[in-house]
């Protein structure tokens, strides 16, 4: 019995496929004939300004462009990549997220790769980069962030290294 049913329901799906491929056929022939146009449209417009001789950028380009450059940056930055930066620049989430004006908690779900950031914020983090260490402490004292704390601590770690390691006796 088991046989049957599972003859008869591999059948409804057969059946089923069929009528939607048949029923999708003439919406996919609609969508490429529109992507058909929109080439020819975008050819056209190129060739309009090269015989205007314009210079400036249509629109369309613009939006292309600016996608491409979008997606360059989405691809760079990852939570790795933010975890590095980060500890490059010897700042804590606290720190990082004061500097580009992003909650504790967004920080902490990028570095997991939980979310990932708005492309506004992705262009922060690529201007960060730019950045020395000197000009990221000013700009979290004007923010009101404690910067000297972290100093401390690096500081006091390093002390504490320097006082356990053995001396050699000559």
């Amino acid at each position: 019995m088991a046989d049957f049913k599972q003859i008869f329901a591999d059948e409804i799906r057969r059946l089923a496929r069929k009528e939607i491929k048949l029923a999708m056929e003439p919406v996919q022939k609609v969508i490429a004939n529109q992507r058909q146009q929109i080439v020819e449209l975008r050819r056209q417009l190129r060739a309009l300004e090269k015989q205007a001789g314009c210079v400036a950028v249509s629109p369309v380009v613009k939006a292309e462009k600016t996608e491409v450059e979008d997606k360059k940056i989405s691809r760079r930055i990852t939570g790795a990549r933010i975890v590095a930066m980060r500890n490059k620049m010897g700042l804590s989430q606290a720190q990082f997220a004061a500097l580009l004006g992003a909650s504790l908690s967004s920080i902490v779900n990028w570095e997991k790769g939980k979310r990932t950031p708005r492309a506004s914020q992705k262009e922060l983090i690529a201007n960060l980069r730019l950045l020395g260490k000197r000009e990221i402490m000013k700009r979290l004292e004007v923010a009101g962030m404690p910067v000297k704390a972290a100093a401390r601590k690096r500081r006091a770690v390093v002390a504490k290294e320097v006082v356990a390691a053995p001396v050699e006796n000559k």
